[in-house]
């Protein structure tokens, strides 16, 4: 899989690849745990943090033996691990040794705690290994007693966000912050899928339409990259979900967008249409202020003094179908929003 470099630049990644390098510098050694949702240039952005440009790869399935690789990464003939972290000629330096699977961590165990003892004899200003690690291997990383950084819950909606509002291609403003919404709920941390969900919204029309679901045939894994936390919540690949799932995710973003855009819209016709509003209250002693009323009685007022031709009924008509969609947790389609903004823009002709 690959990913542009400028998603270490977002807010979530960012901040986990200066957790990783401040872990390793405190302890000496830190373990990564990736998933297969993993981006494919965490030593890149790992060079970015500071002091850390020098930063020698060490593939953990490679033949070579792994003291070997240690002192060839270093530069230093080492005789056993243990002395690498407080070697003079280490001091700040560091290391990337990844790949680590079930099989290699079998290879690298013996030196691995060998570096470890050498890390409880120095603990500031020493050398400094970073390993990659997939899922299986971190209950025994940890009891080894090497910290494990899980790649979970890293990319929120604070990453997803920015990502999508890159791919702005919609002029209307509403309409652009609905498709990059959708694209966010749609795919959530699956930062190139919410590009591509950004291309097919291009097309107004495609913004109320569902993308194509598939039905599971399995519970998704984290470890295979099929499911992660998306600000605390399970969130599958949209690859993995059903029609209601979609339509759940295309709902919570239109509800995003559009709650608020209904409440603008409901102030503003209860100002432009005052003087007719307040007619219609003072027939009735019960009912509420006008600023105060929503659609649904704004809808009964303009029934009881309005043709049914009138723009101004229609257009109550219209957003209270609106919103009571929204308010039943249905996603509402391109026809009912497209009604209510023919309604608006022939009542602003008047």
């Amino acid at each position: 899989m690959s990913f542009s470099h400028t998603q270490w630049d977002l807010p979530g990644p960012a901040a986990f690849v200066a957790a990783t390098v401040k872990k390793a510098r405190a302890t000496g050694v830190v373990a990564v745990i990736v998933p297969r949702h993993f981006p494919d240039d965490f030593e890149t952005a790992i060079k970015d943090e500071p002091g850390m440009l020098e930063l020698p790869v060490i593939d953990a399935s490679s033949d070579e033996a792994p003291l070997a690789a240690l002192s060839n990464a270093f530069l230093l003939p080492l005789k056993s691990a243990r002395s690498l972290r407080s070697a003079t000629a280490a001091q700040g330096r560091s290391a990337l040794l990844a790949g680590i699977d079930a099989a290699s961590l079998l290879r690298w165990e013996t030196t691995l705690r060998a570096y470890l003892a050498g890390c409880d004899d120095q603990t500031e200003f020493g050398s400094v290994l970073i390993l990659s690690a997939a899922p299986d291997c971190e209950t025994t990383l940890l009891q080894l007693g090497i910290a494990c950084l899980p790649w979970r819950n890293v990319i929120s909606f604070r990453d997803s966000l920015p990502w999508a509002l890159r791919e702005r291609k919609i002029t209307d403003p509403l309409l652009d912050r609905l498709a990059a919404e959708t694209a966010v709920c749609l795919a959530g941390w699956e930062l190139e899928e919410v590009s591509r969900q950004m291309e097919r919204l291009s097309n107004v029309r495609a913004i109320f339409e569902a993308p194509a679901a598939t039905t599971p045939r399995h519970d998704p894994s984290w470890a295979a990259g099929e499911i992660d936390d998306f600000d605390g919540i399970a969130f599958k690949r949209l690859a993995l979900c059903d029609d209601g799932e979609i339509a759940r995710r295309m709902w919570r973003a239109q509800v995003t967008v559009l709650f608020g855009w209904l409440e603008t819209l409901r102030n503003d016709f209860v100002q432009d249409h005052d003087a007719w509003l307040s007619a219609t209250t003072r027939l009735n002693p019960g009912a509420l202020m006008t600023a105060d009323q929503e659609w649904a009685a704004l809808v009964h007022h303009a029934r009881q003094t309005l043709p049914a031709s009138d723009v101004r009924r229609r257009l109550a008509e219209s957003a209270r179908i609106l919103r009571n969609a929204l308010a039943h947790r249905e996603a509402v389609s391109f026809e009912m929003v497209q009604n209510l903004t023919d309604y608006i823009r022939r009542l602003s002709q008047r």
